[in-house]
């Protein structure tokens, strides 16, 4: 077992109240794997939440990318989060409520399973093998460390594919499978679609555009 002075236990907010990372060590495998922790759903939240997602999904025909910032697009998302709620007489008390949104916004305008991880400044880069391969990522204190994200499903990846090549404003196909781009962000993207390319499915890896510089203290 682990000298436990030498686990790596480190927790620090993502998009507060409803996400955080948590970073630590296995005692046993002596693995360092982070963790992203999204505030917990009950069964019932859950059903709402699957709810609302299908009408706006059959209901809406906006991109979001196109509206002029990330916040016009939140905002007009939760508009339309309330109005179901209320066409649909769901009745949603506040935590409830913002939740179920924070999932609709980090699902519709933001990039889903990953969204967290590339809010996090301490994130850069993101890699994605294939189905079923857990998520890695690039960490400025930690540097390669495995994550509690992956696609299970083959469709499931695809189409996240699809929707980053979508972001980046290009198109990606089983015709044309490679793809790199930049996200609205800056941040460089590489995917690969179907088997094609690779055996193990459909790849991407995200290099995040660094809004601040490197310090001595990122260097040493």
């Amino acid at each position: 077992m682990a000298d436990s002075s030498s686990l790596i236990r480190e927790t620090y907010p993502l998009i507060p109240p409803f996400s955080y990372a948590l970073v630590a060590t296995d005692p046993e495998t002596k693995q360092t794997k982070y963790t992203v922790v999204e505030v917990p759903l009950s069964t019932k939240e859950k059903d709402t939440l699957d709810m609302i997602k299908n009408i706006l999904e059959e209901e809406l025909d906006v991109d979001f990318s196109v509206l002029q910032t990330p916040e016009i697009a939140r905002d007009y998302l939760r508009g339309k989060v309330i109005g179901v709620a209320k066409n649909y007489g769901l009745k949603l008390d506040e935590k409830t409520f913002d939740k179920i949104n924070y999932h609709i916004t980090r699902d519709f305008v933001g990039y889903g399973a990953i969204d967290a991880m590339l809010k996090d400044h301490n994130v850069e880069d993101i890699s994605c093998d294939g189905v079923g391969i857990p998520i890695y990522i690039w960490h400025r204190k930690f540097e390669s460390i495995q994550t509690n994200i992956k696609f299970d499903e083959e469709e499931e990846l695809d189409a996240f594919i699809i929707k980053l090549a979508q972001r980046a404003g290009r198109h990606i196909s089983v015709a044309r499978p490679l793809l790199d781009a930049a996200l609205p962000d800056g941040s460089r993207l590489q995917l690969t679609y179907g088997r094609e390319v690779t055996q193990r499915g459909s790849t991407f890896t995200i290099r995040k555009f660094r809004s601040d510089p490197l310090t001595i203290t990122d260097m040493v």
